[in-house]
């Protein structure tokens, strides 16, 4: 669904990534996918205000910007009308998702994380969230938006 994907991460970063969130939780965690994503002008996110709930307890983002290519960052958002913050928790609130998730001004900011060279951001995988700017900003991998993301599951 998204462009700019890239999945060869080299196994030492990945070890080291996955110890390092380890620590930070003071359990081990289970890696399910880890991958770099580049978002340029072009790119189009198929989901807006979404979840990641199918892919782990949280997520772990790393902006890779340098400081002076940084723009925008992630926020959690609540759905105005129903206050719709999490995964959809039935029918409902899943059909009105499908039909909103990408109306931006359906959606109202909880909390932002602002986007800074190596700033690790948390997320509950349940939450509602999105990146900023919505799309991405630059052309290529010269001027993109570069992160590094880790969908995980803290083992109990």
């Amino acid at each position: 669904f998204y462009s700019g994907i890239a999945i060869e991460i080299e196994n030492r970063l990945q070890a080291e990534y996955v110890y390092k969130l380890s620590q930070l939780f003071g359990r081990e965690i289970t890696p399910n996918y880890m991958f770099f994503r580049l978002s340029t002008v072009d790119s189009v996110a198929p989901y807006q205000a979404h979840t990641d709930a199918i892919m782990g307890t949280h997520a772990a983002i790393v902006y890779l910007n340098a400081a002076d290519m940084c723009q925008g960052g992630t926020e959690l958002v609540r759905h105005i009308e129903t206050g719709m913050d999490r995964n959809p928790k039935d029918e409902e609130e899943l059909a009105l998702w499908e039909r909103e998730q990408n109306t931006a001004d359906k959606w109202e900011r909880v909390e932002f994380a602002e986007m800074k060279e190596n700033r690790l951001v948390l997320i509950d995988a349940a939450d509602m969230h999105r990146s900023l700017p919505i799309g991405g900003y630059g052309h290529d991998i010269t001027d993109g938006r570069i992160v590094l993301t880790c969908f995980f599951s803290v083992n109990p």
